[in-house]
């Protein structure tokens, strides 16, 4: 098996809340159940007192040091920054390491579509990582026709079961949802209502808007990464408050697991304008919960999909949801949605080998 500190994470579990972040923090549980050892690298230097957290607070002469000194075998690459793949591919090259680049969502593409050095460095890192993964199908196509067919391409989703299930909700969450009306929950970043919506927060408002002239009978907590609480946070409660929709909706920093939440809830939202594949929406497929989202990307099994960025539709799709919730709800009991940490482990393991 993998050797003691043969794996080095470039990326930090929470906090913040993120999928590269929660996808981190779970891959690092099943490593250590297997006695694996590893170490991350904290590119952001935010100050992690976690033991096997490095913080890097100059980049170069962090790097510098995995030039010339020792480090691990193997490099497990989630950046969505190109130079930083870059860079990591340099390792193999110059010190013959294992690096496995990952993909979640349109940092390569848009790379790519940049041109220059950013696309020359994009295609380089991509041709001659060790291992490549990307999140859907359509990133890992885009890696296919890039590497030559005998390089390890996979298609791996970044969603991990957690190890732990144990059920632990904030009371305040208990105490606003109710059991007369059809629970909900969404989880997302909440940017400015000027910029792009990436996450759909102000387009599921609105729907929500709308769905209120047919139906009062919805509740719905809306988890927010506390990373990003800035004028756009404020603007969104401010909206919630201008709509009339203070009795129907909770606003949550999130700063823990999201999982609690689904023995709690009827229905999960994933309205993002854009996607790789997402863990939240995957995570409430497997526990069980009827989830509605966008049809922005190839979405798993089990989902009512609405016309990505139609407020219309997403609305009519909530009110039919609300009301056919138990025969929805007994639809999702056959969803079946594949822990991906095997999967990830063997490719690690296959990668040591080669």
């Amino acid at each position: 098996m993998i050797s003691k500190e043969e794996i080095a994470i470039w990326g930090t579990p929470p906090p913040p809340i993120g999928g590269m972040s929660v996808h981190i923090e779970r891959l690092t549980q099943y490593l250590e159940r297997e006695g694996i050892s590893y170490c991350m690298y904290d590119l952001k230097s935010l100050g992690h007192a976690h033991p096997n957290i490095v913080n890097i607070k100059s980049i170069w002469r962090w790097y510098l040091s995995l030039i010339f000194l020792r480090s691990p075998k193997i490099h497990y690459v989630i950046s969505s920054t190109y130079y930083v793949r870059f860079l990591a591919v340099i390792l193999k090259v110059v010190r013959r390491k294992k690096v496995i680049i990952r993909v979640g969502g349109e940092s390569l593409a848009h790379s790519l579509q940049h041109g220059g050095l950013q696309k020359h460095m994009s295609l380089w890192a991509t041709k001659n990582c060790t291992a490549f993964i990307g999140v859907n199908a359509e990133i890992y196509k885009l890696a296919r026709d890039i590497r030559n067919n005998n390089k390890i391409t996979a298609h791996i989703p970044g969603f991990i079961l957690p190890i732990d299930n144990k059920e632990i909700i904030n009371e305040d969450i208990k105490n606003f949802l109710n059991s007369k009306s059809c629970n909900m929950a969404y989880s997302g970043m909440i940017q400015p209502k000027s910029d792009r919506d990436i996450y759909g927060a102000w387009l599921l408002l609105e729907a929500l808007s709308q769905l209120k002239k047919s139906t009062d009978d919805f509740r719905i907590v809306i988890y927010t990464y506390v990373q990003y609480l800035d004028d756009g946070y404020k603007e969104f409660l401010e909206e919630i408050i201008k709509l009339k929709l203070e009795d129907n909706i909770l606003v949550k920093e999130s700063t823990g697991p999201l999982h609690p939440v689904f023995n709690h809830i009827d229905l999960f939202l994933r309205p993002s304008l854009t996607d790789g594949d997402s863990n939240a929406l995957r995570e409430a497929l497997a526990f069980k919960v009827p989830s509605i989202a966008s049809d922005a990307v190839p979405r798993p099994n089990g989902c009512t999909l609405f016309d990505n960025g139609n407020i219309s539709d997403l609305s009519e799709k909530l009110l039919y949801a609300i009301r056919n919730i138990v025969t929805l709800k007994a639809s999702a009991q056959h969803n079946t949605i594949e822990n991906n940490a095997p999967i990830l482990l063997s490719l690690i393991e296959t990668v040591r080998k080669c």
